[in-house]
């Protein structure tokens, strides 16, 4: 996690359990799922992790594999047919949603919505969102 970056602020004011105002927090996220707002949301259960590899089906077609790790970094690869895009970087899981950041990208915030040990949503909101499963 750079020191500085929305990841680490979002992180910082999670474990200090109160809001601070983030770097490049704003236009970019949907004013209700906005940076400022991940530590408002319900918690995750405490028996859900999502440390690992995931499979999903895009809504637009195509698949997601999505790897997340113990050290709060992510990749995130979407196949299309012969076209394949990645994304990597850090992620911070605060209020039942997770910050996905790719310094090159920009950063996005997403609600999780579990569906039992091996599957979850992620949703922006007004989405639809993608479901995942775990890769076992």
């Amino acid at each position: 996690m750079s020191p500085g970056s929305r990841v680490a602020c979002f992180a910082d004011a999670w474990r200090a359990a109160r809001q601070t105002a983030c770097p490049g927090a704003g236009p970019k996220n949907d004013e209700k799922d906005g940076g400022d707002q991940v530590a408002k949301g319900e918690p995750l259960p405490a028996d859900f992790h999502l440390v690992g590899t995931w499979s999903g089906q895009a809504a637009r077609g195509g698949t997601v594999a999505l790897t997340l790790t113990k050290d709060e970094r992510f990749t995130w690869k979407y196949t299309s047919g012969s076209e394949t895009k990645s994304f990597k970087g850090d992620y911070v899981i605060a209020g039942g949603r997770i910050l996905l950041e790719d310094l090159d990208v920009g950063g996005v915030v997403l609600k999780i919505i579990p569906e039992g040990a091996d599957a979850f949503v992620l949703r922006a909101e007004g989405g639809s969102g993608v479901r995942f499963e775990r890769v076992k």
